[in-house]
This record gives structure tokens, sequence and C-alpha cells, in this order.
């Protein structure tokens, strides 16, 4: 699975899924709402966190728009 950085088409492979904020793993990048830059797969929670307590407001962070 991949997700595309509007900005720059970059792609980033999305290499495994939070086990606290996906405990059921992750099948679909559409159910995919940030992703790290060491490609891991995060819910969103409150702005720039996640459900897991992860700060995802540094450089790198993948947001879904």
């Amino acid at each position: 699975m991949f997700v595309i950085f509007e900005e720059t088409g970059e792609r980033r492979e999305v290499r495994r899924a939070c086990r606290l904020c996906f405990p059921r793993g992750v099948t679909d990048v559409r159910d995919v709402s940030l992703v790290s830059p060491a490609g891991c797969a995060h819910e969103g929670a409150d702005y720039g966190c996640t459900q897991c307590g992860t700060d995802a407001t540094g450089d790198g962070w993948w947001w879904r728009q």
C-alpha cells in the first residue's frame, strides 16, 4: 500500500499499522488517516496527535487531506 503527497507527488509505502491505533491491522489504504516518516499507519486524534498519543506534527508526516 502507498500514500501520495499531493504537493510533491512523492509516494510513501505503508509498511505496518500501529498496534494501538489499529488493533486489528489495516488492509485498505483508504482507512489510513496519517503515516509516519517510517511508514507506520496511525489514526488521527486531536490536532497533531494520533490515537496512540504520538506527536505527528514533525516534518515528513503524511496527513490525509
